[in-house]
């Protein structure tokens, strides 16, 4: 149990469980001895943190054994460090595989009533990494990457999972490249496009027309075929996660040119007004790189 300290030590800060957040309307303070089941987690929540975890492993937790807080190096006040042992029912991801029955190390922190949740029985999903040397061992990707069985969080694991596997998976944006605006022929007529970077290279463009006495209306174009273009996402769903907590709430200076950069940043204002706020009810995380 004592070698796995170390594993843990490059998140020794607290890993909340999932289904328990801040009392106030905030993200939970790492600082913070008490949390309450107020706020459910979000979408984002849980894409922030499977997304990019080597492993994605749904696990029939077998026992958890609370540490002594003086073998938990790092551990806040009022927290539980356990040593939690289970059985794989199903790797969602992760090359090469993973050991039938694995150990992780969680930092639980108690509820409003200073009740730790149990975990003994429970059935979580987990975004991991590997520890090298030891197949029988996994480190949570994230202090936040244990997630347990409920509608808004382990629930939410498979559905966002599967969505990414799709071959026309819309990619993770890094940056706005350029915002073009082009008048129409009247007044309030015209229409705006909007270049994405993203991290695979692959193109994502959106476009924003706007015709006197109508609202306007924007579709995203996925890719550079004729036919890649889809409707505006619905909230939670993974292209809408992709837009909504990746892009500016304007667009940087260096993206716009030529005279109608103000009819350009109107257009791209309404496209993130549509989308609405990323909600998140957990701090991001952060490093999503491994």
């Amino acid at each position: 149990m004592l070698r796995l300290l170390p594993a843990w030590s490059a998140l020794a800060f607290l890993a909340v469980p999932v289904s328990l957040q801040a009392a106030q309307g905030t993200a939970p303070s790492r600082k913070s001895g008490k949390f309450d089941f107020v706020k459910p987690v979000t979408y984002a929540d849980v894409a922030d943190r499977v997304l990019d975890a080597p492993l994605v492993i749904s696990v029939q937790v077998r026992k958890a054994v609370a540490i002594a807080p003086r073998k938990a190096p790092d551990l806040l006040p009022g927290r539980k460090r356990l040593l939690v042992t289970g059985d794989v029912v199903s790797l969602i991801r992760g090359d090469g595989g993973v050991a039938p029955r694995i150990t992780w190390l969680v930092d639980l922190a108690p509820d409003s009533r200073g009740k730790f949740p149990p975990l003994a029985k429970q059935q979580v999903m987990i975004a991991a990494r590997r520890v090298a040397g030891f197949p029988g061992e996994v480190q949570l990707a994230d202090p936040d990457a244990q997630f347990f069985m409920t509608n808004d969080a382990g629930l939410r694991v498979r559905p966002i999972m599967s969505d990414a596997a799709r071959a026309d998976a819309p990619p993770a944006i890094t940056g706005v490249d350029a915002v073009f605006h082009t008048p129409g022929a009247v007044e309030g007529e015209g229409e705006t496009q909007i270049f994405l970077t993203t991290r695979s290279g692959r193109p994502i463009s959106l476009s924003v027309v706007e015709a006197p006495g109508h609202s306007p209306r924007w579709s995203v174009q996925l890719g550079e075929a004729v036919g890649d273009t889809t409707p505006p996402p619905g909230r939670d769903t993974l292209l809408w996660y992709r837009l909504a907590c990746s892009l500016p709430p304007q667009p940087p200076a260096s993206a716009l040119t030529g005279e109608s950069s103000a009819a350009a940043t109107r257009a791209y204002a309404y496209v993130v007004g549509q989308l609405g706020p990323c909600m998140r009810n957990l701090p991001k995380p952060v490093s999503r790189t491994f």
